[in-house]
């Protein structure tokens, strides 16, 4: 079921949280120099505060939709160690399936590199990187409703352990693993596939030597990310939209 929001405290608290990820990201990067400690320590700075905003979306989503944007950044305010721990565990978890899978298809490459030939070699090396996609794509899509649930007043997560709270984490995402990739078909993918056909035709039909081309693909792609910027609000959204029906159905039934 499809519940009113306030789209714009939502776009506004997305630009505020690019902004100032951005600067930070930038400022480590300056003083940084050739300190290796001081980039990893930005990069760790930047991380958190992206799991910040989005903490802060996703509990304004279930607590108060037509928040104001200080309502929706008030939300930082609920977060404790606990939220912080379990989302490195999941980033970590993710790392670690990633990571093992490279290294074991960077295995293969070299043992194909060493008894095939080249074109074998390449082959191994496209299926590989296919393969760290869809992983990549299929833990992203269990985990998407990681900071919903941690948010969820609720339900029994702060009471729960850690390892049970991820548990039931990755059972959510898979249960309403259907309607998140129908979100993200709807409001992102077709997106970028029109955007990508019609840029293709722009440089098809469009002589590469006039200033139509280069306007036209200049115009669609400040189109796309002014898009974008509103359609991650309107996934957000129906992500909660998602979760909220998933959690319903779910206190129905137990009653």
């Amino acid at each position: 079921m499809k519940r009113e929001y306030k789209l714009s405290s939502i776009v506004l608290v997305i630009l505020i949280g690019a902004v100032v990820s951005f600067i930070t990201s930038m400022l480590f990067e300056k003083i940084a120099g050739d300190s290796t400690i001081i980039k990893l320590i930005g990069t760790a700075l930047t991380s958190f505060l992206a799991f910040f905003f989005q903490y802060a979306l996703s509990a304004g989503l279930l607590r108060n939709r037509m928040g104001s944007v200080g309502e929706y950044l008030n939300q930082i305010n609920t977060i404790n160690g606990r939220f912080i721990l379990i989302n490195i565990i999941m980033s970590l978890i993710t790392m670690a399936f990633t990571t093992s899978i490279g290294f074991l298809g960077g295995n293969l490459v070299y043992n194909t590199m060493s008894t095939s030939e080249a074109r074998s070699d390449n082959i191994t090396t496209l299926v590989l990187m296919i393969l760290l996609f869809l992983v990549s794509v299929v833990l992203s899509l269990l985990i998407t409703y990681t900071n919903f649930y941690l948010a969820d007043d609720n339900n029994s997560s702060k009471k729960e352990s850690i390892g049970t709270s991820i548990k039931h984490i990755f059972k959510i995402g898979k249960d309403l693993i259907g309607k998140t990739l129908k979100i993200y078909l709807k409001y992102t993918i077709l997106p970028l596939l029109i955007y990508g056909v019609l840029l293709i035709l722009t440089i098809i039909f469009i002589p590469n030597d006039g200033l139509g081309g280069i306007f036209l693909s200049s115009l669609l792609t400040v189109i796309l990310v002014v898009y974008l910027l509103f359609a991650f609000a309107i996934v957000l959204a129906r992500l909660s939209d998602a979760y909220i029906d998933y959690t319903e159905e779910k206190i129905a039934i137990e009653d």
